[in-house]
């Protein structure tokens, strides 16, 4: 309750404090300390404005002594925003308070008018420009290791900053650095092209440089849905509703399965990616072999340019005896093709491809049956289908 007599004090120019595994000195020790600081902002003009947060670990912060915003609780960089409508020149009151229990130390409060300088800089930019890249994104921040994101959107105004930069200009191509999902309903169809480039290493800038120059074709593959709405994803329900618990409602139905089981169009599906060319796929054959099956098919690069594509295939049990997704992903290929050029490409099915874990026997069993097999270019883009028997 931050009661007692402070161990130091002093005016700071602003709270803007990333003590890493340190402490703030003074005699306070690294962990376990807490701060409370008190003051004024007055407004240069009466607008909306975003008053932001990040800190690690918990905080509480007031605007004329109304608790507007907190966390108490031990997390990771934790990042907080809320819009107030502030008046011009007007003093506003305000305290913010803070403890750190162990590891890194982060406490960082900001304030600004919503859209700000930035965006509006950014509007005049791009209306005298060919064409407009926009970085947007997460970061370490919002989402690290210890650090759950409060929900989808992109943080801090991006979604406006993507609009407004879209009403003065069409030949948009948004560059995403994120570590999962973002609703993007609001704007994807206002821009040319999104590349996702996810949380890049050392090299990242380079990489990105030759994708969006043409001197590499891309060719990654989503490893997760991207919905339409939070509300669409599996976990929605449960995220959070409990403290200090999670607790897995979706079961088997994680990620694409969910989606397929529900019968939601995702914004776009797992294992979805477009390239600088296109391909084409065709005659599909399996061969039993032993206890395994060898699923084959023809890809093809049409198009006028080098590029790769991530063939998957999915197995889908004909049986309605046992609750099952409606497909599972067993195999893929990464397929380099110059252009023109087919290649053959086989993916072998084990046993195990076909087996589910049996609650009543609690081990894992392979039924015998009929059992579609599905190759494509993602789980909502199946290409070629066939069926096998399982014996």
């Amino acid at each position: 309750n931050l009661s007692g007599t402070p161990k130091y004090t002093c005016v700071e120019k602003d709270i803007n404090f990333n003590w890493e595994d340190g402490g703030p000195g003074n005699g306070i020790n690294n962990d376990m300390f807490s701060a409370r600081w008190t003051g004024y902002i007055k407004a240069p003009k009466t607008a909306e404005y975003v008053i932001s947060t990040v800190t690690d670990d918990g905080f509480r912060f007031w605007l004329d002594d109304k608790l507007v915003m907190e966390d108490w609780s031990q997390h990771g960089p934790l990042a907080k925003t809320i819009n107030v409508k502030l008046e011009k020149d007007k003093l506003y009151k305000i305290k913010y308070e803070y403890y750190e229990y162990g590891g890194g130390a982060v406490a960082i409060l900001g304030w600004r008018t919503q859209g700000g300088n930035m965006i509006d800089n950014a509007v005049e930019v791009a209306k005298n420009s060919d064409c407009v890249l926009l970085f947007v994104g997460d970061y370490n921040r919002i989402e690290t290791e210890g650090v759950d994101r409060d929900n989808l959107s992109l943080p801090t105004g991006q979604d406006q900053l993507i609009e407004k930069v879209a009403e003065v200009n069409k030949n948009i191509v948004v560059v995403l650095t994120t570590g999962s999902p973002v609703l993007m309903d609001k704007w994807v169809n206002k821009v040319n092209g999104i590349v996702e480039m996810w949380f890049a290493g050392s090299e990242g800038g380079n990489a990105i440089a030759d994708v969006l120059l043409g001197n590499y074709n891309p060719s990654g593959k989503l490893p997760v849905t991207f919905p339409h709405r939070w509300e669409d994803c599996s976990a929605y329900s449960t995220y959070k509703a409990f403290p200090a618990r999670t607790y897995y409602a979706d079961d088997i139905y994680v990620g694409y399965r969910h989606f397929d089981k529900d019968n939601i169009e995702p914004l776009f599906p797992f294992g979805f990616g477009l390239s600088y060319t296109n391909f084409e796929y065709s005659n599909i054959n399996t061969a039993k072999k032993g206890d395994s099956y060898e699923v084959t098919f023809d890809i093809k690069n049409p198009g006028k340019v080098k590029g790769e594509d991530v063939a998957q295939v999915y197995v889908s049990s004909m049986s309605t005896e046992i609750d099952k997704p409606v497909k599972e992903l067993k195999g893929f290929s990464k397929v380099e093709l110059n252009p023109g050029e087919t290649k053959h490409v086989s993916v072998v099915l084990n046993k195990d491809s076909f087996a589910y874990y049996d609650e009543r026997s609690a081990s894992w069993k392979v039924d015998n049956g009929n059992y579609e097999i599905s190759v494509g270019a993602s789980s909502r883009d199946i290409k070629l289908k066939t069926v096998i028997e399982q014996r």
